[in-house]
């Protein structure tokens, strides 16, 4: 039986489910949809599909997240850095996608989040100092936008470097929320431009945000009842995980 979004029920079913548990982790630790969404779907559907699908609820759900987290041009004047050369990154990279073999990368950034986030949660300690944090932004900046400009996935060395600076989880969140709409802008951009984001994906795209709306609000509940010691727990461990997946990917 065909379904309105011209998919079986049973498979846009699966894509609400997908993009209601990636919103749900989202809202918990500010990360994670496309990673979610992405490792749900692609074993089921092409990934020019799967990726025109997230492109709308990624955009949504990051705007709220700014939004909801208060007033966005605190991180904005902090991290400026970040977010110029991450969105450079990913447009001057964007063009290598079909020339460029990811898993060399996948493998680098993979054996960096593992190392790193392991050594953050045997040693708690790691601090990057104020001294560096703007030298860094730009370093991490431009990593996570080459990255995200082949592969989509500006997330990890990101993610580490605000790990490292020891932001308070609301501070935290705000400050994923603002970075990943600035990346989301010129990503949307290129679905568009490579006919990813087309006349098949966006209905469904839009459609995928409200379940995506509906467990981000569910996550940013439960949040609140979560330390920042277990906060910060989830962040690292998350991270471990995405970067074990970066590993397979590099491998296989």
């Amino acid at each position: 039986m065909e379904a309105i979004f011209g998919v079986t029920s049973q498979v846009a079913a699966l894509v609400a489910g997908a993009f209601f548990f990636g919103g749900l982790i989202k809202g918990i630790i500010g990360i994670a949809l496309p990673i979610i969404t992405f490792g749900i779907l692609s074993s089921l559907m092409s990934v020019p599909t799967v990726l025109g699908y997230m492109a709308i609820p990624i955009v949504i759900t990051n705007l709220i997240q700014t939004l909801q987290a208060g007033n966005p041009s605190i991180p904005a004047k902090r991290f400026w850095p970040v977010i110029l050369f991450l969105v450079a990154g990913i447009l001057i990279s964007a063009r290598l996608v079909v020339e460029f073999d990811p898993s060399i990368l996948y493998g680098i950034i993979g054996i960096a989040v593992v190392v790193f986030c392991s050594l953050s949660l045997l040693q708690p300690n790691l601090y990057l100092p104020p001294a560096y944090e703007k030298p860094m932004g730009v370093v991490v900046g431009a990593l996570g936008g080459f990255l995200g400009g082949i592969s989509t996935i500006w997330g990890p060395p990101i993610t580490m470097y605000l790990v490292a600076l020891r932001l308070d989880k609301d501070e935290m969140i705000r400050s994923i929320g603002l970075i990943w709409l600035c990346a989301s802008i010129p990503m949307i951009s290129a679905f568009v431009v490579y006919d990813i984001l087309n006349e098949q994906t966006w209905r469904m795209s839009a459609a995928a945000t409200f379940p995506a709306i509906i467990g981000f609000y569910l996550g940013a509940w439960i949040r609140q009842f979560i330390s920042q010691y277990a906060f910060r727990r989830s962040v690292l461990i998350f991270l471990i995980v995405i970067g074990l997946n970066l590993l397979r990917k590099s491998i296989f």
